[in-house]
């Protein structure tokens, strides 16, 4: 499995280095993060059709095995809703 971090992006244009240099600013006065609740895709794959159960089952063991912490934060899972 490819890293977690490893992005790919095309060069930067000017207006982009103009906001990269801002970004490095706001990152440290108001850090991102990133918040998981689902996995739409593993290693290629479209998860989509699969349970949500087993996607969220995914997702437990890509963060343990990535060891993923802050700015990744996996967002808490409840039960589906009793139908009244």
């Amino acid at each position: 499995m490819r890293p977690i971090n490893e992005v790919h992006l095309a060069e930067p244009g000017p207006a982009m280095v103009e906001i990269a240099a801002c970004d490095d600013r706001t990152a440290a006065e108001w850090p991102a993060h990133f918040v998981a609740f689902d996995l739409l895709r593993l290693g290629g794959t479209d998860t989509t059709p699969w349970s949500y159960r087993r996607r969220r089952a995914a997702l437990l063991d890509v963060f343990a095995e990535q060891g993923l912490a802050a700015p990744w934060a996996l967002c808490p899972s409840t039960p589906p809703r009793q139908k009244l």
